[in-house]
């Protein structure tokens, strides 16, 4: 969530390169799709590409941490 939402100081604990590698991971390949799928306006577009695109995005799964969704996702470090 901190990754998304958050903005300013990050809380005691919170490593920074994780947080920015978070932020770089959500706007790449799959879960760039998944927000856009969620957050976007629904409009009639959104609307069918969302139930067209739903099977794909119900077996989607990335990785937990931070730096190796990026590398998977992004296709970059």
């Amino acid at each position: 969530m901190i990754a998304d939402r958050g903005a300013g100081e990050l809380p005691d604990g919170v490593d920074p390169s994780q947080v920015e590698a978070a932020r770089r991971a959500l706007r790449c390949g799959g879960l760039a799709e998944l927000r856009e799928a969620t957050q976007a306006p629904l409009t009639t577009r959104r609307f069918l590409a969302n139930l067209t695109g739903s099977f794909q995005r119900t077996g989607f799964r990335f990785p937990t941490d931070p730096a190796q969704a990026v590398r998977e996702l992004c296709g970059r470090p």
